[in-house]
């Protein structure tokens, strides 16, 4: 038993130490790898060509929109000027810049509504949709039923919680604004009202005191020609506030030729 002892051999120790070694050569590795690709992604190294397939998977996009943009860049005339010049009336009388603005005849216009009613606020969403004399407008307030509003120009069609199954009758002098209790650009041009030019805004602010004894604050585009916001006081308490979420001049929606087209009642369907 002692001459197998004397001639067994020690077991290896560099056996004991290789998968210690492969496993921190493994691990060294993959810490490199991950840093490199950090360090791509940050744009501060470059990517050999045979991996950016494997890590950029937006390169063709990309080399097609820089193909797109040097074509178009290609084909646009050279700037005469080193910064771009944009036209803003400076120096015009606001009054007259007020008195030339037009109402589009088509536009799609959406605002938020708050309004303060002893001491409660509503607020609701309004979309606007105008051509000429058609227009919609639906009212939809956060508790509570929406409200719809179409007018084809000599009928208005209106369906509200009151009248659910939707009634009919003459259009007459309802607008949009008149029924959201809103100024127009009319109302605007005929008040004695203080107009100034925003030139960092491209608007004109225009404030006046109306019949009833509130105390109106408007924004007027100059691109536009909307009222992209109001503000309605009385004793410095703010009774209504206005602004605009969205405007198109030209919506997709008047592509449908029945958009305008009001919906037949019950009664009128049998």
């Amino acid at each position: 038993m002692a001459a197998e002892g004397k001639n067994r051999r020690p077991e290896s120790a560099n056996f004991r130490i290789w998968p210690g070694v492969v496993l921190i050569a493994v691990c060294a590795f993959l810490l490199f790898l991950a840093v490199y690709v950090v360090a791509y992604r940050a744009n501060l190294i470059p990517l050999p060509e045979y991996l950016k397939g494997l890590f950029d998977h937006n390169g063709s996009e990309q080399t097609a929109v820089a193909g797109e943009t040097e074509l178009q860049e290609a084909l646009m005339p050279e700037m005469e000027t080193e910064n771009g010049v944009y036209y803003f009336p400076a120096g015009e009388d606001p009054q007259s810049l007020l008195q030339a603005l037009q109402t589009p005849q088509q536009y799609r216009h959406r605002i938020r509504i708050t309004r303060t009613r002893d001491s409660v606020r509503e607020i609701s969403t309004a979309e606007i949709y105008v051509q000429e004399d058609c227009w919609k407008l639906t009212v939809t307030p956060e508790k509570g039923t929406a409200e719809v509003y179409l007018c084809s120009g000599s009928e208005l069609y209106r369906k509200n919680n009151m009248l659910p199954e939707g009634a009919t009758m003459a259009a007459g002098k309802f607008t949009p604004a008149n029924l959201l209790g809103l100024p127009t650009l009319s109302d605007l041009k005929q008040a004695e009202a203080d107009v100034q030019i925003r030139e960092e805004d491209k608007i004109l602010l225009v404030s006046y005191e109306m019949a009833d004894g509130l105390n109106c604050v408007c924004r007027v585009g100059l691109d536009s020609g909307l009222l992209i916001e109001v503000q309605l006081m009385r004793d410095g308490e703010t009774l209504l506030v206005m602004y605009t979420e969205l405007f198109d001049l030209a919506p997709e929606e008047f592509l449908q030729n029945d958009f305008f087209s009001i919906p037949k009642t019950e009664e009128q369907n049998q």
